[in-house]
């Protein structure tokens, strides 16, 4: 399970090094509202401009990927969503849920793969994709009269604000979006006001499980999420954009002051690309890794694309201010 798990995790990383959503892509547009009126119907416009008209909230929902079902599970119950994509269970909320709230997902079918005749075998009345998802599936099911919702992935904590709205007004959710939004609105002051958020700190993400060194630079989830955590994104401010490698020679010139690597959930083994980094001599004097500063987090928070990304900023906070407190008093001899 846990070799699966890896590899599951070195695909995403390919995915996000090379594949067709890497910063600078096209396809940006998002689906949007097009009516104003409260209720049903409701007119929108697809990511392509398309008008398409919802005569009633959907039932039969298919989120096709981790982030989507992330959105869909805090806005709507189990009993109108069709089927779960396999990664769920890894990648999404629902990995961490209390066994009494993830019992009534566990019943749904899993599918694997975003193709046309596995989807349309669950008969879904909404689907929402990611724009890096096959797009002729995305063309089959809107041909069956499948409504598809299809959202680039996020740049910006903005545009995730953006996604909960919409799908708040599309489920027929906008009391329940509407509090998810002021609660996300509070934990984000919480962050800004807490004393991490002035120091400056410089954090990298960076991943090697046997391909190559990567860094996360601008224009990438890991960018908001340093910003949500009060952090600032090495790799950005050296100008680097998207997903890219980076070897030794960059990465000590980067030097963070943090590092974040991805790891799995409660394994108890130090992850892959931490390891790596500590194997090269010519790396030992970096300075996360002489202070112990690497903070490894679980599948489910290192990938997310969702609103997600603030129990992964409020994770990456504590432990940053853990391992700091932890010097100050391992080099004192005082605990604070």
């Amino acid at each position: 399970m846990k070799t699966l798990l890896w590899i599951g995790l070195l695909l995403l990383l390919a995915l996000f090094t090379w594949g067709p959503w890497r910063a600078g892509a096209s396809g940006r547009a998002r689906p949007r509202v097009l009516s104003g009126e409260a209720g049903f119907p409701l007119t929108l416009a697809l990511s392509t401009g398309e008008p398409v008209v919802l005569a009633a909230p959907p039932g039969r929902i298919l989120p096709a990927n981790a982030a989507a079902v992330d959105f869909v599970s805090v806005l709507v119950g189990p009993e109108r969503v069709v089927a779960l994509p396999l990664a769920a269970d890894i990648y999404s909320r629902l990995a961490a849920l209390p066994d009494e709230e993830r019992r009534g997902w566990e019943p749904l079918p899993r599918f694997e793969g975003y193709r046309g005749e596995v989807v349309l075998g669950h008969a879904p009345d909404l689907v929402l994709a990611h724009s890096w998802q096959a797009p002729e599936t995305t063309a089959i099911l809107q041909e069956a009269g499948v409504v598809v919702l299809v959202e680039p992935l996020p740049v910006s904590w903005g545009e995730i604000l953006e996604t909960l709205t919409l799908l708040g007004r599309v489920l027929a959710a906008e009391e329940r979006s509407s509090a998810l939004l002021a609660d996300l609105a509070e934990r984000r002051a919480a962050l800004a006001a807490s004393p991490l958020a002035s120091r400056g700190l410089r954090a990298l993400c960076y991943s090697n499980l046997g391909v190559g060194g990567t860094a996360a630079g601008a224009e990438t989830t890991a960018d908001v999420l340093f910003e949500l955590a009060g952090l600032r994104n090495a790799a950005a401010e050296a100008g680097l954009t998207g997903h890219q490698a980076i070897d030794h020679e960059r990465l000590l010139a980067l030097d963070p002051d943090v590092i974040v690597v991805g790891t799995l959930e409660d394994s108890g083994e130090r992850p892959p690309s931490e390891t790596y980094l500590y194997q090269q001599p010519e790396l030992a004097s970096l300075q996360a890794l002489r202070e112990g500063r690497i903070v490894a987090l679980p599948p489910r928070l290192f990938t997310t694309t969702s609103q997600a990304l603030m129990d992964s900023a409020e994770r990456l906070a504590a432990e940053v201010e853990r391992l700091y407190r932890e010097g100050r008093e391992a080099a004192s001899g005082v605990k604070d």
